[in-house]
């Protein structure tokens, strides 16, 4: 398992500078298969007990939640770099296109003069045919709260 968080407190940077997410889910699946065999090459706890084992893997998992709860915990991050991607706060101006913050969300920060906001008070948008796909009716007359612009088609 990946314990950058637990000893960096700039945890953000070296996820960043590890890139993309695919990169990141193979490094994941590469600390997994590592942790799964000893240093011996040999199975981790290979001879140990069925009561060493369930240790083991308790620690490990309170270790896990110990370790997502500090990354979801940390502050604001101050840089729009950091904010880029990150797990629970988003700037505004990175929304996509299908995205919108809710009517009435208060911004938790100012960042380069850019409100950043809670990634809960974000919402994803859907046209009347989505919403008729999920079962749900649209109101004669609504609104939508926000309109997403067409990309220009190329000239020939």
């Amino acid at each position: 398992r990946d314990v950058t968080p637990r000893y960096s407190p700039s945890w953000w940077r070296v996820q960043q500078a590890r890139g993309s997410k695919t990169l990141q889910r193979w490094w994941d699946d590469a600390l997994a298969s590592l942790s799964r065999r000893g240093p011996d090459g040999g199975a981790a706890l290979g001879g140990a007990s069925a009561r060493a084992r369930r240790f083991a893997e308790e620690a490990d998992a309170l270790d896990a939640q110990c370790l997502r709860t500090r990354r979801l915990s940390d502050g604001v991050p101050t840089t729009k770099g950091a904010l880029k991607g990150h797990p629970v706060y988003v700037l505004e101006s990175d929304l996509r296109a299908w995205e919108f913050v809710r009517p009435g969300s208060k911004s938790v920060a100012v960042v380069s003069a850019f409100r950043v906001y809670s990634r809960k008070d974000v919402e994803q948008l859907r046209s009347v045919a989505k919403w008729l796909k999920l079962g749900r009716i649209v109101r004669e007359a609504e609104a939508p709260c926000k309109v997403a612009k067409l990309p220009k088609a190329p000239e020939p």
